[in-house]
């Protein structure tokens, strides 16, 4: 489980996802928190020309945490992997 605990002025990354016809794209964002309230954090991606974004605090990881991503890659590869058989001798 992720840490939710967040401050002010922490660095924070999220996996922002952009559904299309026949694509999902997932990208890893980063940014600064600047202001908390409640769940939803205001983060201000590092480039100044870029509004702050409001984001629930759950969606939200340290730099260095797994991300949505390698969570989803790795449920993946979970479900399909095949299954272990256990070979007994007679």
């Amino acid at each position: 489980m992720p840490d939710t605990t967040f401050a002010v002025g922490d660095k924070v990354t999220w996996t922002h996802v952009s559904p299309g016809r026949n694509v999902m794209s997932m990208r890893l964002r980063e940014g600064t928190i600047t202001a908390l309230e409640g769940a939803v954090a205001t983060v201000q991606p590092p480039s100044k020309k870029t509004r702050p974004i409001q984001i629930n605090v759950a969606r939200l990881r340290r730099p260095g945490q797994r991300s949505q991503i390698t969570e989803f890659i790795e449920a993946v590869r979970t479900a399909n992997a095949p299954a272990q058989q256990e070979t007994t001798s007679l």
